[in-house]
């Protein structure tokens, strides 16, 4: 049984560009799953694996009062019962070798090598993957 991880924002979902000028960008509706990525986290799952989020976020400090949907929201909405762990801005290498991560799914070249200097495998996920 592997651990693998996978960021959020513009891997697991891309968000959609508002409909007026100040639209909330996390508004509820203006994320969607990126499909290539949400397939190969249900894969993962279904073989036995550990699938986690690792995201660069800063952790909700209230989530219960109103601001955008928080990641777990997200993930209660598409019934993904993950874990999530969050860096709060830093490079995510250290956590995901604690976490023991074999493979880690980024859109972030910073991210990404800074998971390769710590020994983990990892997939990037392009602008292009984003709207398949």
């Amino acid at each position: 049984m592997a651990i693998i991880s996978f960021d959020f924002d513009d891997t697991l979902v891309t968000r959609m560009q508002p409909k007026r000028p100040g639209d909330l960008l996390h508004r509820v509706g203006l994320e969607r799953p990126v499909r290539l990525v949400l397939d190969a986290l249900r894969s993962t799952h279904a073989a036995g694996h550990v699938a986690v989020i690792v995201t660069a976020r800063t952790k909700p400090l209230h989530p219960w009062r109103k601001s955008p949907p928080t990641i777990r929201w997200w993930l209660r909405q598409w019934a993904l019962p993950l874990n999530v762990y969050y860096t709060d801005g830093r490079l995510k290498g250290p956590l995901l070798r604690k976490l023991g991560a074999k493979m880690h799914w980024d859109d972030n070249a910073a991210q990404l090598q800074s998971a390769r200097e710590h020994g983990i495998a990892v997939v990037e996920v392009t602008t292009a993957d984003l709207f398949t």
